[in-house]
């Protein structure tokens, strides 16, 4: 069903390096477990760098070819897909959505709330980079996605707000 996502989301990408399964599973089980300590409410201010880079799907170049490669190996996994498999994981455990029962409104909003929380993380690893400060939010919530994205436009909108 994740392919079924991907698929719908991003057509055919490069699964970068692809890595062998016990690694790949290391990888999701940390992920796993710290979605866990936090209540799967992982704050963008919060968010360990080292977790945030893996967690980063790759980049508009990459996305074509990361899909088609992911679309043909069944048996091998890419550290790039493990942001899907946490997103997946967390609207399952935090919201009780589980993309295997979707039909394709659900799989649109599902790709919706997947592509957004792809931008978040970019935004996150780009504000970091720069030395900027950004603005702290849940990046799993969802339901609330519109109103981060608003105040993000805002922030570049007006970079240097005046303080009170």
């Amino acid at each position: 069903m994740l392919r079924k996502l991907l698929n719908r989301l991003f057509g055919p990408f490069s699964p970068g390096s692809v890595i062998p399964l016990g690694e790949f599973l290391i990888l999701l089980q940390k992920s796993y477990a710290y979605l866990r300590k936090h209540h799967y409410r992982v704050l963008s201010t919060e968010l360990p760098d080292d977790l945030l880079k893996k967690w980063l799907m790759p980049g508009e170049k990459q996305a074509e070819e990361y899909k088609r490669s992911f679309a043909r190996q069944n048996d091998t996994l890419s550290q790039t897909q493990l942001p899907v498999f946490v997103f997946d994981h967390v609207l399952q455990k935090r919201f009780n959505r589980d993309i295997s029962t979707f039909d394709d409104a659900e799989m649109e909003i599902a790709g919706r709330d997947l592509r957004v929380y792809i931008l978040l993380l970019n935004y996150i690893f780009g504000m970091r980079e720069a030395g900027r400060p950004l603005i702290e939010f849940d990046i799993f919530d969802v339901g609330n996605y519109d109103a981060i994205i608003e105040r993000i436009e805002a922030q570049e909108t007006n970079p240097n707000p005046p303080t009170a």
